[in-house]
């Protein structure tokens, strides 16, 4: 699966948005972003300015730019958002509101966390 520079920085704008969700940025969140955005074969320098774009970008943008995906990327996205939210073992009620609010403005497929997590092994 493949994602543009604008749709990246999409993706990691609403994953910024779902790791401040509960008031609290976890080393296990931070941890996940990279080594799946790692798997896109972006390299580090260029990682970080995107990562930096994607905090920057409106939040509004980022769910438009989302909407307009392929349903595959949308199932990754919401897999990759589920996963996220779930990693630290601990799933805040904010995270949770956050992740259906984000699913039905997007038209994103709806799914458990638990097809989430197993979407995102599957990928592997």
């Amino acid at each position: 699966m493949k994602f543009n520079k604008i749709e990246m920085t999409a993706i990691l704008s609403m994953a910024h948005v779902m790791t401040i969700a509960d008031g609290k940025i976890e080393d296990e969140e931070t941890r996940f972003i990279s080594s799946e955005i790692a798997k896109f074969g972006i390299p580090l320098s260029d990682f970080k300015a995107i990562f930096i774009d994607g905090i920057d970008m409106d939040p509004s943008y980022a769910a438009e730019i989302i909407s307009k995906m392929t349903d595959e990327q949308k199932l990754y996205v919401l897999s990759f958002l589920g996963t996220l939210m779930a990693v630290d073992k601990d799933i805040d009620d904010t995270e949770m509101a956050l992740w259906k609010s984000l699913s039905q403005l997007c038209g994103l497929p709806t799914m458990s966390v638990t097809d989430a997590i197993s979407y995102m092994a599957a990928i592997d």
